[in-house]
């Protein structure tokens, strides 16, 4: 896995500087990691997407760029419309900024009780429907919050090592399968949490091991065609990530990366035009999550300290008594610098990680 997170990340950033985009030929290989088990090695394989599928950097060319920009994401072979199919569902949100669930919301709200609390808990929930293969009835699968996480019990004669147990409810030697799904939770690299020895802590499972959960609720892979399986998967993944503010950062991530690489390179531009009118307010979320955020307070108490800070200057110079501020040359000046430590000022802005910002602009 480390191995393959290097690769990605050494193709990401060469895709990124790159001028001959179109000589890179393994979008098939890209789009079959968008389905890995591993939450990182997915998000990897979907940044080098967006990476391969925006244009050049204008300032890097040698020349103006006569022709359009073309790899083969914009070709509309079979192999792409695959590619393109998942970015789209990749594309997905849990909901609108008017149920609450904006990306602005979403990204800064913290994981205490006044924050992820005050989210509506449905988007923390799985719910999909299918039509089994050569069947006319669709099926449904569930997946609560409490089937999101697992009870992780700390042996404490170990010291400070963390050796994790299940409870009783999921004893790893009740089953060979039971054992199978540890196995692939250790494998996927599952979301932790810190653990304290001799404690019981509230654990979210990995995408892995919900996904194979899923599986076995539906009755078997073979029940499930090849594009509901990712979208399951896909789905399983928006849900988990839901639960911790990081992993909703992350998602946030993934979804502005699906958006940039689909928005470059998807051969049909109907379909977007009905993405973008079926979420009329996702242009305003995005916009929100570069549009700095001044406080109306901090405003009026920075204006105060530089008036103040002006006024002891005055008097230290002995010209507060006549009304002559000393400093009044530089008045202007420090009036720009506290409106813009107003805007910077991490006390007074809400915080929003940079490459957060930085594929909303790009988005």
């Amino acid at each position: 896995i480390h191995a393959l997170s290097t690769m990605l990340q050494f193709l990401s950033i060469l895709l990124r500087y790159a001028t001959n985009k179109w000589v890179f030929n393994s979008v098939s290989e890209l789009s079959q990691l968008l389905a890995a088990a591993n939450d990182d090695i997915a998000a990897l394989a979907l940044e080098v997407l967006a990476n391969l599928a925006t244009p050049p950097l204008s300032h890097r060319l040698p020349s103006q760029e006569v022709m359009a920009h073309s790899t083969v994401l914009h070709s509309a072979s079979s192999s792409s419309q695959d590619v393109h199919s998942r970015l789209m569902t990749l594309a997905r949100g849990w909901g609108t900024k008017g149920c609450g669930l904006g990306l602005l919301q979403c990204v800064t709200t913290d994981d205490s009780a006044t924050g992820q609390g005050t989210l509506p808990q449905f988007a923390g929930e799985m719910v999909f429907e299918f039509l089994p293969p050569k069947e006319t009835k669709s099926q449904r699968v569930f997946l609560s919050t409490d089937d999101v996480f697992e009870e992780v019990v700390v042996d404490e004669n170990l010291e400070g090592v963390g050796q994790e147990h299940y409870d009783s409810k999921s004893d790893l030697s009740s089953s060979p399968c039971a054992r199978q799904n540890e196995k692939r939770r250790k494998m996927s690299g599952g979301n932790r949490v810190g653990i304290i020895s001799g404690s019981t802590r509230r654990q979210i499972k990995s995408t892995a091991s919900l996904f194979f959960q899923c599986l076995e609720q539906i009755g078997g892979r073979s029940r499930i065609s090849k594009e509901n399986l990712f979208t399951l998967l896909a789905q399983i993944r928006l849900a988990v990530s839901f639960h911790s503010q990081a992993l909703r950062i992350a998602a946030v991530e993934r979804r502005m990366s699906a958006l940039i690489a689909t928005l470059y390179s998807n051969p049909q531009p109907a379909l977007l035009v009905g993405y973008f009118q079926a979420q009329p307010e996702l242009c305003n979320e995005i916009g929100d999550l570069v549009r700095p955020i001044v406080s109306a307070a901090a405003v009026s108490a920075t204006g105060f300290s530089q008036k103040k800070k002006r006024y002891h200057v005055a008097k230290s110079d002995g010209m507060a008594g006549s009304g002559i501020v000393g400093v009044h040359g530089t008045h202007g000046e420090e009036q720009r610098n506290a409106a813009i430590a107003s805007i910077v000022e991490p006390a007074t802005t809400v915080h929003i990680p940079y490459k957060t910002r930085y594929l909303a602009l790009e988005t």
